[in-house]
């Protein structure tokens, strides 16, 4: 880790440059310490912005941390996995928002702005101007924002979230009425169109068109309740019945089904889940498949479920038997879990990344960390805001540090000038 040295930095300056100088100059010499002081100064300053920038990208990378909500509230809030603790958080004053992330990307999304949050600082930096409907999905370097009213879609770089003005511009799919996309973890953008069934996807978020793939419905109408990609499987579902090119599963339960979003790697590949209010049914992507379901023993709204290394994590809002994590299709063994204080009032919601899993009730910020205990973990919300303010501080006096070094050379050169 960098550390600013204790002594004043034009002191160390100037005793270097006097070193120096005692070496090469000759007598008579009024520049070379001069030109000696700046050439020091100046790998100074690029040391501290090198270390800086690897240190902040480093941070980006895996840190540890998921991005959770609260609307009781009205923050989103850093929390450390490991500690237990949110280290800081964003407010918003929206009577709804909702967070999307993958590595150092992180969007906030509100009723009339979506807002990328910097994590270097901890607050909110470029933004854009979306309309009411708008959901903003990300995976990989890819933001795509989409109006769930028209199906019109917008991509773009996360980082460059700013240039992506839905508002504005022309979108980059037309899915129409009802329909849907997903976001794979290396940033492909797939599109399910109702009106034939076809699916779309782009490459990437500087594709200028999107390539039709197939339709998975015969060019019919088609209207669904999920879609999501499993690998390069594109998969709908409508009702209690499931479709992929090739296959088409019934499941025998009661109520819709909720498709799994894409995998947060690409480790899961050949099969998908889909949580019902009942359970969770487990389908092999291949012909005259079955589906194994999983009954939680109640009725209760599911989250949406999750996969990550390999393995799907469900939940529902009820008292007990509320949560399943299965890693197989065919495992018959999978019994559901409890975990505590959830209701049927919890609005959960798994948040991923950085290889981590973790439970949101959206309501009141409640979180789990299932993997590690059925417990519930209570974050203060007050206290984060403090937090960041702290950490913003503290980014600002690390970038006061290379002008202050500038005023630090003047203050050097100036007396040895004089001495000439």
């Amino acid at each position: 880790e960098f550390r600013w040295p204790h002594r004043p930095s034009h002191t160390i300056v100037a005793d270097a440059s006097a070193r120096l100088c005692a070496a090469l100059c000759s007598e008579g010499d009024t520049w070379t310490v001069p030109v000696i002081t700046l050439l020091l100064l100046l790998g100074l300053v690029a040391g501290a912005v090198i270390v800086s920038t690897v240190t902040r990208r480093h941070v980006q990378l895996d840190d540890g941390t998921v991005w959770v909500t609260s609307l009781k509230n009205q923050k989103a809030v850093r929390f450390n996995v490991k500690n237990k603790e949110a280290d800081a958080g964003v407010s918003s004053s929206a009577p709804r928002f909702d967070i999307a992330q993958h590595n150092g990307d992180t969007i906030l999304t509100e009723t009339t702005k979506a807002s990328t949050i910097k994590a270097s600082t901890v607050s909110t930096g470029v933004k854009t101007d979306i309309k009411a409907n708008t959901t903003t999905v990300v995976g990989g370097d890819t933001v795509a924002l989409i109006n769930e009213k028209t199906g019109n879609v917008w991509t773009g770089l996360s980082e460059n979230l700013d240039s992506v003005t839905p508002t504005t511009s022309d979108p980059k799919m037309k899915l129409g009425e009802g329909g849907r996309i997903a976001v794979t973890h290396d940033g492909k953008v797939y599109g399910y169109r109702p009106s034939d069934g076809m699916v779309l996807r782009l490459d990437n978020p500087s594709s200028a068109k999107a390539k039709t793939l197939e339709s998975l419905t015969d060019g019919k109408q088609q209207t669904v309740e999920g879609f999501t990609v499993i690998g390069s499987t594109p998969v709908i579902a409508t009702g209690k019945t499931v479709i992929f090119k090739g296959g088409r599963v019934d499941v025998d339960t009661t109520g819709t089904l909720t498709l799994q979003e894409p995998p947060t790697d690409d480790v899961q590949s050949d099969w998908v889940a889909a949580a019902s209010p009942r359970g969770l049914a487990l389908i092999p992507l291949k012909s005259n498949a079955k589906a194994n379901f999983i009954a939680n023993g109640g009725k209760a709204n599911p989250a949406r479920p999750v996969s990550s290394k390999g393995c799907v994590y469900s939940a529902w809002s009820q008292k007990a038997s509320n949560y399943i994590r299965a890693c197989s299709p065919t495992d018959t063994s999978v019994k559901p879990q409890t975990l505590e204080s959830v209701n049927t009032t919890s609005e959960l919601v798994f948040r991923t990344n950085h290889r981590l899993v973790v439970l949101n009730d959206t309501v009141n910020g409640n979180v789990w960390n299932p993997e590690d205990s059925t417990k519930v973990i209570k974050i203060q919300w007050n206290k984060n805001t403090d937090r960041a303010d702290r950490e913003r501080t503290a980014e600002q006096r690390l970038g006061q540090q290379p002008p202050r070094l500038l005023q630090d050379l003047f203050r050097t050169i100036r007396p040895n000038q004089s001495r000439g």
